[in-house]
């Protein structure tokens, strides 16, 4: 049942995949501001915090793990409306992680279709333990 399912996933993805090919770029890329603000809505918030203290309490808890945001842009402001984890396929360390990007697409794609506004606003993570600081990587992204 659960092959099914997924079966009926990709081929969905596939056909949007090629419709989506044939757009112009041009439309799928906003114009980039320097981004200065960001609300996090209540529920977005929420699943930040307790996702944390939920991974912290796991035998994978001393690893990095972050999150998607999507929301809305308003010049330099936005609105995040949405938090995808990075997927228990993650790679991740004590100083890195790699997001499960497949499921993070197919999981933002069916959230626009409920929300056309819906835009990837950025990735947030954590850094456990002593490494507090942002790494060379985080100023560099």
């Amino acid at each position: 049942m659960l092959f099914g399912w997924l079966e009926t996933l990709r081929g969905w993805w596939q056909k949007r995949n090629r419709s989506a090919a044939q757009r112009p770029p041009s439309l799928d890329r906003p114009s980039v501001e320097r981004l200065e603000r960001i609300i996090l809505t209540d529920g977005v918030a929420r699943t930040l915090f307790e996702d944390y203290q939920d991974h912290r309490c796991t035998e994978r808890g001393d690893e990095e793990i972050g999150w998607l945001l999507l929301g809305e842009r308003h010049g330099s402001a936005a609105i995040a409306r949405a938090a995808l984890p990075a997927g228990m396929m993650r790679d991740a360390g004590a100083a890195h992680v790699l997001f499960n990007s497949d499921v993070q697409e197919l999981a933002s794609h069916i959230l626009r279709e409920n929300d056309k506004r819906l835009i990837i606003l950025g990735v947030v993570h954590t850094h456990p333990g002593n490494l507090r600081q942002p790494s060379d990587g985080d100023d560099e992204g």
